[in-house]
């Protein structure tokens, strides 16, 4: 559900970027700084769903591992993290947005989001994973 939120978060700042930004800057001058604020504001939504994937597929990952492997299954999940990190980040740079734009990127990023969220809703048998 948290991959499903972070996609619907997503959307959201694109759909205020394209909207609300561009009314609120005719409207207020620069000095007053809305962009900063609005960005912050716009920006700042998604991370909050994304931060607790990892304790939580550290947690989904106990299933598989024993008790005494929970570091080294920590360590994985942050290793792949951290590489995944690193190439998306070169390859959005170097590949994305020059033959893309950010705009596309962005809609095809949260409604991948919300399909991967929606696949793992669909597919989960049990109410809670924390039980």
């Amino acid at each position: 559900m948290l991959i499903c939120i972070s996609g619907l978060a997503t959307l959201f700042i694109n759909i205020i970027s394209q909207t609300l930004i561009p009314a609120v800057l005719r409207r207020l001058s620069l000095s007053f700084g809305p962009l900063g604020q609005l960005r912050f504001c716009c920006f700042s939504c998604p991370p909050w769903f994304w931060y607790p994937s990892s304790p939580f597929a550290i947690k989904l990952s106990s299933k598989y591992y024993s008790p005494d492997q929970t570091g080294q299954a920590a360590g994985n999940i942050f290793f792949f993290s951290t590489a995944g990190s690193i190439a998306g980040s070169l390859i959005t740079g170097f590949v994305l947005i020059p033959r893309f734009g950010s705009s596309l990127i962005i809609w095809s990023t949260s409604v991948g989001l919300v399909l991967v969220g929606l696949t793992g809703l669909i597919g989960t048998k049990t109410t809670s994973v924390w039980s």
